[in-house]
């Protein structure tokens, strides 16, 4: 009871945190909420040891994309797994392997993900897109989680498959919350 209502806080604080206005309203609220659910699936997962000894938690998203203003407004303040939030933008492969979570949010980011998919499993490297075609990019079935709108609602599907062979854990209280897809 006490994490949930902990969770409850830590989520609430980011709504506040991040805000949104009136002018952008559906869009705003959309990617806060994507947002939300990224840094709270980031303090959800394991990784195996030593799988990033970088003394930043970060993530890479594409500078262009909607999601990394709202994201890049939490860098500084906000500790994950006890290192301090980085937004990284150089997305080159050895940046990409130096990430905790890949957020892959266009056309770009597709093909880096495509073309570097190995690299980032056996680097255990989580990724995350809103793309719809995002779990058949490759034949190696795509990445690890996909948000999609169902009723205006933010909601995500899992890959455990991939998961698993990126070798990270998601907490089961979250894997209950994701519709599993391969």
């Amino acid at each position: 009871m006490k994490t949930y209502i902990s969770s409850c806080i830590f989520i609430l604080g980011l709504f506040i945190a991040l805000g949104t206005d009136a002018a952008d309203s559906n869009i705003s609220s959309e990617e806060t909420l994507k947002a939300i659910y990224l840094i709270h699936i980031s303090k959800m997962t394991t990784w195996l040891e030593g799988a990033n000894n970088s003394s930043n938690f970060s993530i890479c998203i594409n500078k262009t994309s909607t999601l990394s203003p709202k994201l890049k407004q939490l860098e500084g303040q906000l500790n994950i797994k006890g290192k301090p939030l980085k937004i990284q933008h150089n997305l080159s492969l050895k940046q990409l392997l130096n990430c905790n979570v890949f957020y892959i949010s266009n056309s770009t980011d597709n093909l880096l993900f495509k073309q570097y998919q190995l690299e980032l499993e056996t680097n255990a490297v989580l990724t995350v897109s809103d793309e719809a075609n995002f779990f058949s990019f490759t034949k190696n079935g795509g990445g690890v989680i996909g948000y999609y709108i169902d009723n205006n609602k933010v909601k995500m599907h899992i890959n455990l498959k991939t998961m698993r062979r990126t070798g990270i854990n998601i907490s089961s209280k979250l894997l209950r919350l994701m519709i599993p897809r391969s």
